[in-house]
């Protein structure tokens, strides 16, 4: 996979971006702390770990057998970046729940659960994997351990990430509330989506 450092940038961009998962990671750790947060942080990435294994049910055959299809695939996800990427930019500020004092969360396993189930509903997540990731896809080599490493590599990209939101997300809580630090974040995603549109709409199979 030659593209392999592209995936990890591409990936991290969706990752980063808010969405319901993030925000649920934000919510969590404002209300409990970080280490309250790391069963829903799991269970995000275990949920997207599913979607993709479900989007790849038919991808190796489809790849293998039409370069039409891969390339209108390949059409529809730079479209798409685009598009969320237009969208983040145009977004307002991030509407985070709050409160002033800790509050506990529900049990690690219900918590677990409950993130699990949402990436089930995430449009991000779901067009990543059906546009996006087959990009990536070398078809002159088995598909399998291909998909698994890139599989893999978002799951632990969720993994960090959101560790790393939730961190930061009490230091930096008036930032993330106003008004221009949520602004700020979206147009940053929303370049960065767009730009990768740009890249993978001229990138060569």
């Amino acid at each position: 996979m030659r593209l392999y450092f592209l995936f990890l940038l591409m990936a991290s961009a969706t990752v980063l971006s808010p969405g319901p998962g993030v925000l649920m990671t934000l919510s969590n750790a404002l209300r409990s702390g970080w280490r309250a947060s790391l069963p829903g942080i799991l269970g995000i990435a275990t949920g997207a770990t599913i979607v993709a294994a479900l989007s790849a049910t038919s991808l190796g055959i489809l790849l293998a057998s039409s370069a039409l299809a891969f390339t209108v695939i390949k059409i529809f996800g730079a479209c798409y970046l685009i598009w969320l990427g237009i969208k983040l930019w145009r977004t307002p500020g991030l509407a985070l729940q709050d409160s002033p004092q800790r509050e506990p969360l529900r049990k690690p396993g219900a918590l677990f659960l409950q993130s699990l189930s949402l990436q089930f509903t995430n449009p991000k997540a779901i067009f990543f994997f059906l546009s996006v990731l087959p990009q990536f896809i070398d078809h002159d080599v088995p598909h399998v351990p291909q998909f698994v490493l890139l599989v893999l590599s978002y799951a632990l990209l969720v993994v960090l990430i959101h560790s790393i939101y939730a961190l930061c997300a009490q230091r930096a809580r008036r930032w993330l509330k106003s008004e221009r630090g949520g602004r700020t974040l979206n147009r940053v995603g929303g370049a960065t989506f767009m730009a990768f549109g740009a890249v993978l709409a001229t990138a060569k199979n």
